[in-house]
């Protein structure tokens, strides 16, 4: 039932989804022309892709703690391998995450939920001289993305803890950050307690990245609780990624969906 229902939100989305040709603000064309619709490759990927693999073909097991995705089950067995294949962002989320670092060039870069490091690793690279944290509950995750930094030499600060400690801990690390990617605890509450913290009263200079809206009924809750919770800039469904961009001299905010032209190559601003 659950694939049938995001099959149904997906044919919702892809009919209701702008492309390069319906947008009309300048800022909002610019962004999404350098972020969304490029498909470069550049010599930095190389050592991630091939890291990611070695975890294809890595069928150590590992026992999963789950914190709040979903499952009936709080402990759940899987291989290195299953988890890089079905939970580590895939490689167009990366570089999409890669080109909006690169974009904006945040100096401080706070990742909720690490998996095997793949994504935090895109980050890192997309401004090196970023200062990119990382947060991860499950212990063997977090061991094999520590190991996945250091192998690479990305300066990566990696914490292992559940996020509601993080955010009581590190509050100058939340404040401080200017991009935050949340890609952990798919529950309508998890979700909306990193987006309280993560705004932490300055929505205004945070750029904040929502990994899987669609994931369920819970996430596309919370995503149009986040969309009417934002007062101003732009709220961009990608689908996949849920984007919140500040910009204060857009008020009320404007919302899109917003989808490649070569995979609806028939929309010229004329159809939608």
């Amino acid at each position: 039932m659950q694939a049938l229902w995001r099959i149904y939100q997906f044919i919702k989305f892809y009919f209701k989804a702008k492309t390069l040709y319906n947008i009309h603000s300048p800022y909002l064309f610019q962004l999404l022309n350098k972020i969304i619709d490029v498909d470069k490759l550049y010599y930095a990927y190389k050592p991630i892709e091939e890291q990611r693999t070695a975890y294809n073909y890595d069928n150590t097991p590992l026992i999963i703690n789950d914190q709040g995705a979903g499952s009936s089950s709080s402990n759940l067995n899987h291989s290195v391998a299953s988890i890089s294949k079905s939970a580590s962002s895939n490689q167009k989320k990366c570089r999409l995450l890669y080109n909006i670092v690169d974009y904006y060039k945040p100096k401080v870069i706070l990742e909720l939920g690490t998996n095997l490091g793949i994504a935090s690793c895109y980050l890192q690279i997309g401004n090196k001289s970023a200062q990119v944290y990382t947060v991860e509950a499950d212990q063997g995750l977090f061991e094999r993305s520590v190991a996945t930094f250091k192998k690479l030499q990305l300066p990566i600060n990696a914490y292992q803890s559940l996020f509601s400690e993080f955010f009581s801990r590190h509050s100058d690390i939340v404040k401080d950050a200017e991009l935050i990617y949340i890609d952990g605890n798919h529950t309508y509450e998890g979700t909306m307690q990193s987006y309280t913290e993560a705004k932490n009263n300055k929505e205004n200079s945070k750029i904040l990245i929502f990994d899987d809206i669609y994931w369920s009924q819970d996430m596309k809750r919370a995503w149009n609780t986040i969309i009417t919770s934002t007062k101003s800039g732009y709220t961009i469904d990608l689908f996949q990624l849920g984007i919140v961009i500040p910009k204060s001299d857009v008020n009320p905010p404007e919302n899109i969906k917003f989808i490649p032209w070569k995979y609806k190559p028939f929309s010229h601003g004329l159809f939608g």
